[in-house]
């Protein structure tokens, strides 16, 4: 099972198809298809011009899927992808044998219920994966360019030493056994050091910014409060001279 994804776009989607080859299986498993599929990433201008343009469609007779990508954020696009999904796996059950696609279709009967499924098959089947990302952050994250890295929690940590410390002595118990690659394997017991370097570094800074933020959080009280009094001071401040002005005239 797999896709294909076409940019006739000429803009880079990378981003995009970094979400897409994640949420793919996912989509997969939750709608039950079972036809791979092209998803085609496509630029209309005029389409984009138009406030009730199309956002995307589904072609059953050769499996595919056209999203239009102008102006629009990533996030909306694989809505309107999980949203297409359903409709390819509703073709792969042979329940699109009756649509014709025409405008108003989804008024009709069965083409009502096609679609009903498709907005709530396929807004619940993203935001549930959408959901599943995000309480993964803390160790999962994306950069701007759509690359997958790893933030070094201490348990990550201690694990990446454990495997750099036991890969070192399976190397030197190696190099017993044969003293020619003595100089190779002290080379790349070099590189495993200073990965280990590399991943405590990274976790005290994340120990750091966190450390940061929870000290940030705690003077927030403190800074709301003092506005507060300041406000309140003002406010007794004000009240007090408007007072003297009308019962004195102005005089103190």
């Amino acid at each position: 099972m797999h896709y294909e994804i076409k940019n006739n776009t000429g803009n880079d989607f990378s981003i995009l198809e970094n979400l897409i080859e994640k949420f793919f299986p996912y989509a997969q498993e939750n709608m039950n298809f079972d036809r791979s599929v092209t998803i085609v990433l496509e630029s209309d201008l005029e389409n984009a011009q138009n406030p009730l343009g199309k956002t995307a469609y589904y072609s059953p007779s050769d499996n595919t899927v056209v999203l239009y990508t102008d102006n629009r954020h990533p996030k909306d696009l694989m809505r309107s992808l999980s949203h297409e999904l359903v409709h390819h796996k509703q073709n792969c059950n042979g329940e699109l044998s009756e649509i014709t696609g025409e405008q108003g279709y989804a008024q009709t009967e069965t083409g009502h219920k096609i679609e009903e499924e498709a907005y709530s098959l396929g807004n619940t089947c993203f935001r549930n994966w959408e959901d599943s990302v995000k309480k993964g952050l803390n160790e999962t994250s994306y950069n701007t360019r759509g690359d997958k890295k790893m933030k070094l929690t201490e348990t990550k940590l201690r694990e990446m030493i454990k495997e750099a410390l036991k890969n070192v002595y399976l190397k030197q118990e190696e190099a017993k056994n044969n003293s020619d690659d003595t100089d190779l394997v002290v080379q790349e017991d070099s590189e495993e050091e200073a990965q280990i370097e590399d991943a405590a570094k990274y976790a005290a800074l994340d120990a750091e910014k966190d450390q940061k933020l929870e000290e940030d959080v705690e003077k927030q009280p403190k800074i709301e409060e003092k506005k507060e009094k300041t406000l309140k001071s003002w406010w007794e401040e004000s009240l007090y001279t408007n007072l003297v002005k009308k019962y004195t005239g102005g005089k103190k």
